[in-house]
């Protein structure tokens, strides 16, 4: 009878064990499909096309004022805050997007114009880690404005331009001087 009990006792212990590593790994799966659309991978995204970034000169974009503050950017179509860059320095930074604005994943492809080096500029909030895209950007306001938080730094000194694309098409580009 006590061998029977300590049988029943270690098979319950070994269920409760598989049951609690079934809930992990569903829990982590769970985990992996909310992250699907963050693209985390070393090389640009395939629609990501280096011609973008000819004939552009070595000038950092316009400033423009947007209620009350100043963005960088085109004026009507795409700004960010016009806040100056520092070398691997993570600042806070709001897209704005203007006038017809699809629906969709914002991605930001960050080229340097002197090396034609490519990197992430946003990093996954509260962590050191860089993504290639972020939050969906939602619909236009009745003004024909929209915007996405994110958090992003730069490796290089120099001119860098900001290829914001939705949906794997590019929107805008945005050039900013880091220093």
């Amino acid at each position: 009878m006590k061998r029977v009990l300590i049988i029943l006792f270690i098979c319950l212990t070994m269920g409760a064990c598989t049951e609690r590593n079934d809930n992990t790994v569903q829990q982590e799966e769970s985990n992996s499909k909310s992250n699907k659309d963050i693209k985390t991978t070393e090389e640009p995204p395939l629609f990501y096309n280096k011609n973008t970034i000819k004939g552009i000169k070595s000038v950092e974009s316009k400033t423009f004022i947007y209620e009350d503050i100043e963005l960088r950017g085109i004026e009507g179509k795409i700004g960010i805050l016009s806040t100056p860059w520092k070398v691997n320095d993570e600042n806070k930074y709001m897209w704005h997007f203007f006038g017809k604005v699809p629906t969709g994943i914002l991605t930001v492809v960050a080229t340097h114009l002197d090396t034609k080096r490519v990197e992430k500029a946003i990093h996954i909030p509260d962590s050191k880690e860089k993504i290639w895209s972020t939050n969906s950007v939602p619909t236009v306001d009745n003004n024909g404005h929209t915007d996405v938080p994110s958090t992003m730094s730069l490796p290089q000194q120099g001119y860098w331009v900001l290829n914001a694309y939705i949906e794997e098409e590019l929107f805008g580009q945005v050039i900013v001087n880091v220093k």
